[in-house]
């Protein structure tokens, strides 16, 4: 039971790495004070820091076609 537990917290705390990673690496047109924050609330929160913050940026800064 207790390797379960550990095994879904190391889990857990990679998708969060893996979206501050893909907030600073973004090609969205914004600060790089803006990214940091993004960073930070995707490393804080997970995905709902990372398309909550991403919500907030104007379609047109995010780099896509």
């Amino acid at each position: 039971m207790e390797i379960t537990i550990l095994l879904l917290l190391l889990l857990l705390v990679a998708l969060h790495c893996l979206f501050g990673y893909k907030a600073l690496c973004s090609e969205a047109k914004i600060s790089q004070g803006q990214k940091c924050l993004w960073c930070a609330l995707s490393l804080g929160l997970g995905p709902a820091g990372y398309y909550f913050y991403q919500g907030l940026i104007p379609c047109d800064m995010l780099g896509r076609d």
